[in-house]
């Protein structure tokens, strides 16, 4: 028996074994890797399927309850809240507007004063300003 066990072993080539062997092993890999990739997009469809149909339910959901006078009510406290808001910034902006500009107008009006209570037109009080620096300087 021996005999015949080491003629066959002669036989039977061992690279030719290793080489069946590998070819068989990677063909197992390609196999399960496609397996795989078949679970994934069939979990992944799922998955989105399932998402769709809770979107779907909850927007149902939220119409039901929308569409009451609870619903009704609570839609136009938040308009009006909205255009409230809207009309009091409005409202701010366009007073902050207005007491910049009446500053300005002040502020003007105070130099133009002063220019005329000092008399010489264009010897305002800037002129002023200038002798009173040349004087600290001497």
């Amino acid at each position: 028996m021996s005999e015949l066990a080491g003629e066959m072993a002669r036989k039977a080539e061992p690279d030719r074994l290793k080489e069946r062997a590998r070819e068989a092993a990677t063909h197992k890999a390609t196999a399960l890797k496609q397996h795989a990739k078949e679970a994934a997009v069939e979990k992944a469809t799922e998955l989105k399927t399932q998402a769709r149909e809770t979107v779907m339910h909850q927007s149902m959901e939220l119409k039901d309850r929308a569409d009451s006078p609870k619903g009704w009510s609570l839609l136009g406290a938040l308009a009006g809240a909205g255009v409230g808001s809207a009309l009091m910034r409005k409202a701010f902006t366009t007073r902050a507007a207005r007491q910049d500009s009446e500053l300005a107008w002040r502020r003007d009006e105070r130099w133009r004063h002063d220019g005329l209570r000092a008399g010489a037109g264009s010897e305002g009080p800037h002129t002023d300003m200038k002798a009173s620096a040349s004087d600290k300087a001497h």
